[in-house]
């Protein structure tokens, strides 16, 4: 299970109300999807039924969110011949009975989950298409697992017409047909910005909220600016916790980003906090707000969500 599926499934689970049945959790192969009523699917993963109320369980994939009736969509997505998700991976998080049935608390599903590392060995012609170590590459266009924009390693994105041969990159997807499809790539190296403004990325923002009240929550925030509006090789940002009613509290004013010798175009920055419950009530907050306040950054600024663990 990646990262990503993972903060979402202990998530959930977390979340999770407490039932009269068995904690469970399931990841492999769907055998089929069925809408049993306009808010219940039935999915049938390695032979074991799972029921998702479709009202208020949250089902994923690595790029959006699927409604009721993308869930059971039987169109092959891309190169694929199976009927939708059919064949593909469900991770279920949930409960199960006496009888084996699981009720589903969350769902991650995919066609499958394929990675490759390595080189492009082909840009992309009008007539040819891009191919990273050999292989062919088509971006998903899917709306249940579209593709994500193409950005560098320092989560900005970047203008993919000026990257080159041989650069390295990062490919997350599926692949069926002889082809790679992807809904992400990370181009590493020094590709060009799509954008020369002032930026602020957030790669990471990970929460983990300890059950007992007298050991402290954590939260790790890492990320990147753009450098190129200052001479300094230092700049100091400000980090705000965003809680569910959307007000905002002051996690740090003093969080320095610093210039990068192997690429001065960035600069990297980090925060690791404790803390116990905060005012209003909230524990972690549910994003998080990461802004540039030199005059010359532009307001630069970005919020991502919380991922808990």
């Amino acid at each position: 299970m990646n990262a990503l599926k993972q903060a979402f499934a202990l998530l959930l689970l977390a979340a999770a109300p407490v039932l009269a049945q068995t904690p469970a959790e399931i990841e492999g192969r769907i055998e089929s999807a069925t809408a049993t009523t306009p808010t219940e699917v039935t999915l049938v993963v390695m032979g074991m039924t799972v029921k998702i109320d479709t009202s208020r369980v949250p089902v994923v994939t690595p790029t959006a969110t699927l409604s009721h009736a993308q869930i059971v969509d039987p169109t092959p997505f891309p190169n694929r011949t199976e009927p939708g998700f059919i064949g593909g991976t469900a991770i279920v998080i949930g409960t199960v009975d006496n009888t084996g049935v699981l009720t589903a608390e969350f769902v991650f599903m995919e066609p499958a989950e394929n990675i490759i590392r390595g080189l492009i060995t082909a840009m992309p012609t009008p007539t040819t298409p891009l191919r990273v170590n050999g292989v062919e590459v088509q971006f998903l266009a899917d709306p249940r697992i579209p593709a994500l924009p193409i950005k560098n390693e320092f989560g900005f994105r970047v203008d993919f017409a000026g990257v080159t041969n041989l650069t390295v990159v990062a490919l997350e997807g599926y692949h069926s047909a002889g082809i790679f499809n992807a809904f992400l790539l990370e181009v590493g190296g020094f590709a060009p910005l799509a954008s020369s403004a002032p930026q602020v990325s957030l790669t990471r923002a990970l929460g983990r909220e300890q059950q007992d009240a007298t050991v402290n929550d954590r939260l790790e925030i890492r990320g990147a600016i753009t450098m190129g509006h200052t001479l300094n090789n230092t700049q100091t940002l400000t980090i705000l916790g965003v809680r569910a009613d959307n007000s905002t509290f002051v996690l740090s004013n003093t969080v320095v980003a610093t210039r990068q010798d192997d690429d001065p175009r960035f600069g990297l920055y980090r925060l690791s906090i404790q803390f116990n419950d905060l005012p209003g009530g909230s524990v972690l907050p549910v994003s998080v707000r990461v802004l540039n306040p030199d005059p010359a950054a532009l307001g630069a600024s970005v919020t991502e969500a919380v991922e808990v663990r």
